[in-house]
């Protein structure tokens, strides 16, 4: 989205920070509260230990909430005019 947007943002995995970043005139992704969370998956996933203790109920919720967002994106991009 920001990308599409034009805005200039460094490479990170914080959703809070890219959420930030965001046009304040486009409409809010889904449950933004809870894409804060999502955050520690980018960084934990990458030691396998600290993703022991998910359950299959939390798994299944952040690849919903994953899903949810991609779909606010698809919709967001197919309304934008073209170049």
């Amino acid at each position: 989205m920001l990308i599409l947007f034009e805005v200039d943002y460094p490479r990170t995995h914080n959703i809070q920070f890219l959420l930030e970043h965001l046009p304040a005139n486009i409409m809010e992704p889904p449950a933004e509260k809870k894409l804060l969370g999502l955050s520690s998956y980018a960084i934990s996933t990458r030691y396998p230990s600290e993703f022991d203790n998910l359950t299959e109920n939390e798994w299944k919720e952040a690849v919903s909430l994953a899903g949810k967002v991609i779909e606010w994106a698809k919709k967001l991009i197919d309304s934008f005019p073209a170049k």
